[in-house]
Formats: structure tokens, C-alpha cells, sequence
């Protein structure tokens, strides 16, 4: 008996399903534009790729930006503490009594934390509403 379909090569089945996954994989990455950044430290390297992924891309997952919440928490409260203790150190005086009284509390609540700016009282401090803002400011 004649048959119409010879037995195929298992390795030949192989070697062209690999051959396949090749040219396959050869059109993605030709669809994939690569960019190296160069710049000195600081320059804002990193800032351009985040703000590139937040308007082409699908933005950022929630353990990223709450990674992020932690970071900007933690430099908030660092630089008023810089700026509240600077203008200690200068002699700069606030306008009223009560901000004083004020900007001694929140310098207490940042100093007692030490590292960690995750406890209520960073979640205290940042939950100003913007009425208690503008009033600290005059």
C-alpha cells in the first residue's frame, strides 16, 4: 500500500517548530525600541523613563506606588524637619505664637519617629488639611 504522508522526522518536527518560535520572536523584538540614556547622576534619567511609562505606558502597580507613598512621606517630613530646624538655627521667628507652638509640635513628632515614617504620627502629620495649612503659613 502506498501512503500519501510519509512519516515525518521527529527531529525535523523539532527543528522547524523552533524554526518558527524564532522568526516569531524575531518580530516582537523588532516592534521593541531600545533607548539607552546617558547623563551624569541626578540628571533625571530615571524620571524621564517613569514619566514615559505613566503617559504611553499602563502606569505603575499598586506595590510600586505605595512603595513611592513611603518614599515621598519620608522626604516630606525630612525636609520639614531641615527647614523647621534651620530656621531655629538662624533665628528666623514665625508671626504668631501659635505657629510656633505649632511647627514645635510637628518638629517633636518628626524627631520621635527616628527612621521610620510608616507610624500614625507621619500619617498625622501629612493628613493636614489644607485650611490648617494655610492658617500654619500666615
Amino acid at each position: 500500500m502506498l501512503c500519501c504522508c510519509p512519516d515525518r522526522d521527529p527531529s525535523k518536527q523539532r527543528n522547524d517548530d523552533i524554526e518558527k518560535q524564532i522568526v516569531e520572536s524575531k518580530k516582537t523584538e523588532d516592534k521593541i525600541v531600545k533607548l539607552l540614556l546617558l547623563g551624569s547622576g541626578e540628571s533625571g534619567k530615571s524620571t524621564f523613563i517613569k514619566q514615559l511609562r505613566i503617559i504611553q505606558g499602563e502606569g505603575f502597580d499598586k506595590g510600586y506606588r505605595d512603595e513611592c507613598v513611603k518614599v515621598i512621606r519620608s522626604n516630606l517630613l525630612q525636609a520639614t524637619k531641615g527647614i523647621l530646624s534651620a530656621m531655629a538655627m538662624l533665628c528666623i521667628d514665625f508671626e504668631t505664637k501659635e505657629a510656633r507652638t505649632e511647627s514645635a509640635k510637628v518638629l517633636s513628632l518628626i524627631s520621635n519617629e527616628g527612621c521610620d515614617h510608616t507610624n500614625t504620627a507621619s500619617d498625622d502629620l501629612i493628613n493636614v488639611s489644607a485650611e490648617e495649612l494655610s492658617d500654619f503659613a500666615r
